[in-house]
């Protein structure tokens, strides 16, 4: 078996089903038309489909072949999640891929003191390597890993309090920092990049290195101008459709 074959056809299918050749549901080309588009034997063809299938990309149906996974986009709101967050007495990271009908879930990864990254830092008036409160995640829509996401907190404002419980917070992070900890968010600012994931990324979100990821760093602030929280998020592009609504000044 070559190897140079069988990762050539992945990354040509996977090329296609990017563009949008095959669609969500539609069929792959069999495995007798693989073998004769590339001159390659049939373990050369299933490890190459079995490469999209570890990437979450395709399903096999034995006798019917290899189909493109019907993943349906998340779409997130920024303007209207964090008011949202405030009702849905849940937290975000369960709230809304629930409204998209998909079954939510969320694994907190990390929480405790650390030393802030260079771009938290600056966000939040510190020096790099000020130690800051962090907690991480990983949110899931129907199994499927859909975000990570590290949220950074002034350190005297998490630690000893419950944003250091490995659990999901009942009411959701916002809730708990505004109804217990007395800090209210009044505005927030976004900034959205995109970029390669790096390997660990890509292994924890199940994509293949190929699929671009969506960085969010996100900053919240009180009346006063003081950062309550900075996240850090990253969200893969084939999952994930961003929405804005916004009035025009007259």
């Amino acid at each position: 078996m070559s190897p140079a074959k069988y990762r050539q056809i992945a990354d040509e299918l996977r090329a296609a089903i990017h563009r949008g050749d095959y669609g969500p549901g539609d069929g792959l080309p069999s495995e007798s038309q693989l073998r004769a588009t590339y001159d390659v034997s049939r373990p050369t063809v299933r490890h190459a489909v079995a490469i999209l299938r570890s990437e979450g990309l395709v399903d096999v149906e034995h006798g019917r072949g290899a189909y493109v996974r019907q993943r349906p986009f998340i779409q997130r709101h920024a303007r209207s999640r964090h008011r949202h967050a405030r009702t849905a007495q849940r937290p975000l990271g369960f709230d809304y891929p629930a409204r998209h009908g998909q079954t939510p879930g969320m694994r907190i990864t990390r929480t405790g003191p650390v030393a802030a990254p260079a771009d938290v830092a600056a966000r939040m008036g510190l020096d790099e390597g000020t130690i800051v409160f962090i907690r991480a995640r990983i949110v899931f829509a129907d199994g499927e890993p859909v975000e990570l996401s590290a949220s950074y907190f002034p350190h005297d404002l998490a630690a000893a309090t419950d944003l250091a419980s490995v659990q999901p917070l009942g009411a959701g992070v916002l809730r708990y920092v505004e109804d217990e900890l007395g800090r209210i968010y009044h505005h927030i600012q976004e900034e959205l990049t995109a970029r390669a994931p790096t390997a660990a990324e890509a292994e924890s979100l199940r994509i293949s290195p190929a699929v671009p990821v969506l960085r969010v760093l996100h900053t919240s602030y009180d009346r006063s101008g003081a950062v309550i929280e900075v996240v850090d998020s990253l969200f893969p592009s084939d999952r994930h459709v961003f929405i804005d609504v916004f009035d025009l000044d007259p």
